[in-house]
């Protein structure tokens, strides 16, 4: 009678053991889960300042013969890491081209760059652009587009 007492007590142990190990691991799941939507959604908040940081803007937009355009963009005094910058054409019927500035182009802080497409833009009527910038994590974040559209003039 005795040793079916004790075969009770040590069973109740080990089921008592089990239901701690079982809600360890269900913590554990639980925590690494949380813990991955947390690093992304960090990563999306410091690419969102870095986009609302960015001072780019389109100034000027002129069209050489053979619908080759030019844009003037000048940069404010930010400091965010840009990694590329699209520059987005319009033509009159709302048709967006989107060509990419190279990276060793890009204008530093406090300065205007002329950029001249290599490709043929589809009558283009107005620009803007959209920087694309590099966060922490070391991924490329491609920005909203700037409000400011700038009409493109027909060059002599």
């Amino acid at each position: 009678m005795e040793s079916m007492v004790n075969k009770k007590g040590l069973s109740d142990i080990i089921s008592t053991v089990l239901i701690i190990l079982l809600v360890l691991a269900a913590i554990g799941i639980l925590g690494s889960i949380a813990l991955k939507q947390i690093k992304g959604a960090g990563s999306k908040i410091e690419t969102s300042l870095g986009c609302r940081d960015v001072e780019l803007t389109p100034v000027k937009c002129s069209v050489a013969a053979g619908k080759i355009p030019t844009v003037l963009l000048s940069r404010g005094n930010d400091n965010v890491t840009m990694t590329g910058i699209n520059l987005i054409f319009e033509d009159s019927a709302s048709v967006t081209e989107i060509k990419l500035v190279p990276a060793n182009e890009l204008p530093e802080a406090l300065a205007t760059s002329s950029h001249t497409t290599t490709a043929l833009v589809r009558d283009p009527a107005k620009v803007t652009v959209a920087a694309t910038i590099r966060s922490s994590d070391g991924k490329d974040n491609k920005c909203p587009a700037s409000t400011t559209k700038v009409t493109c003039i027909a060059s002599t």
